[in-house]
């Protein structure tokens, strides 16, 4: 946020092109500092600006929802905050899931930003509504702003949205993140130049479309139908 102040920008906002231009030179900035460090590759986790660090070196990047699932062939628990969370419940999902992708440089308003292959998601978590209802959750986003207020809505759906990504985290980040993070270090993952996914697995790479990590350490590949 100084960094944009020192430019004359108020907010950290990439909707004009000069927010975006300024999110250009502070990532440079940002790949000076860590230079001298030669990383192989980087991993994000509660890392909430966008940068395009991504173009230097891989980025590993973990994510509060499924992205395997998809609508109309778009993927769709994407999204900053508690919205994937809330899309999953006000879709009456009973499980939650994160995901880890490999990141990509973002474009524009970063609307690519979730895009990427997924490299794991994690075991299934369940979602807890708290006593409430799925048709009360659903009155309380009708009656939103259309524009998310600064401090977030502050509403009974982002609540129940909130207290379940804080359980995701520790059931469903904490158990794909790493695993996910030692498998791409020892080169357990590999892709070809169309993008398609590998996995190594008995000394031979299997095209997937990702890896379910469980809590005992146990992997299923999930193939491509």
């Amino acid at each position: 946020r100084k960094f944009y102040q020192e430019f004359g920008e108020k907010t950290i906002s990439i909707k004009s092109e000069k927010g975006q231009q300024i999110r250009e030179q502070w990532t440079e900035k940002l790949k000076e500092l860590i230079e001298p460090f030669n990383i192989d590759f980087g991993i994000f986790a509660g890392f909430v600006p966008l940068t395009n660090l991504t173009r230097s070196f891989p980025c590993l990047n973990v994510h509060p929802g499924d992205l395997t699932i998809e609508e109309n062939g778009m993927r769709l628990l994407v999204g900053l905050h508690t919205i994937p969370v809330e899309r999953a419940i006000l879709a009456s999902h009973t499980f939650l899931r994160s995901s880890v992708i490999l990141a990509q440089p973002y474009t524009a308003y970063g609307g690519n930003m979730d895009s990427g292959p997924i490299l794991g998601i994690s075991p299934p978590v369940p979602v807890n509504l708290y006593g409430y209802t799925i048709e009360e959750l659903r009155c309380c986003l009708s009656k939103r702003p259309k524009k998310r207020p600064k401090g977030g809505f502050k509403d009974i759906l982002e609540d129940i949205a909130y207290k379940n990504l804080e359980n995701l985290k520790v059931n469903g980040d904490w158990i794909v993140f790493p695993q996910v993070v030692a498998d791409f270090a020892t080169g357990k993952f590999a892709l070809d130049e169309k993008q398609n996914l590998y996995f190594q697995k008995d000394n031979r790479y299997i095209k997937i479309k990702t890896v379910e990590y469980g809590v005992d350490g146990k992997k299923n590949l999930i193939t491509l139908d």
